[in-house]
């Protein structure tokens, strides 16, 4: 793992933790990490950052396998229709 990514995961998952043990954090104390979180997050690369959004959205769970686990079925839509892509199976 790139060690920037590591980095802002260990960093957020601190902040988390902090919000979890102490309640609110004041809001110089929450800025600081902000600011720090954003710094990083300018160096890293795309692929980097949609890993760390994927982690963050699912952690080490499975994604959903959508639609099929939803119970739904794909239909087809022509341009300019009202219809959803997807029906109840």
């Amino acid at each position: 793992m790139n060690p920037l990514v590591k980095k802002y995961i260990d960093r957020l998952d601190q902040l988390l933790a902090d919000r979890r043990s102490r309640g609110p954090l004041l809001q110089d104390e929450e800025s600081a990490v902000a600011a720090e979180l954003d710094d990083v997050w300018r160096e890293l690369s795309d692929e980097d950052q949609d890993f760390i959004e994927f982690y963050v959205t699912l952690g080490d769970g499975e994604p959903v396998q959508a639609p099929e686990d939803l119970g739904l079925v794909t239909v087809e839509v022509k341009l300019g229709d009202r219809t959803m892509p997807y029906k109840a199976a």
